[in-house]
């Protein structure tokens, strides 16, 4: 999730990934140990579909950035 992020945009504290990764998983995610296919599907489908900015799937490619 990291790497992705970085290689995408710039952070001036890893902080920032870290809490956006927090605010995609639930519960049930981190007692996993993370977001398998399935899981990244699901979110996928929220991310593209969903209107809701305050979704946990608004996280899935890390934390966006509005550009002015």
């Amino acid at each position: 999730y990291r790497l992705d992020c970085i290689t995408r945009s710039a952070f001036s504290n890893i902080a920032e990934i870290d809490d956006a990764y927090n605010k995609l998983c639930s519960e049930e995610d981190k007692k996993a140990g993370g977001i398998n296919i399935a899981r990244y599907q699901e979110l996928y489908a929220q991310f593209i579909s969903n209107p809701d900015e305050k979704c946990n799937a608004v996280y899935l490619f890390g934390p966006l950035k509005e550009v002015n």
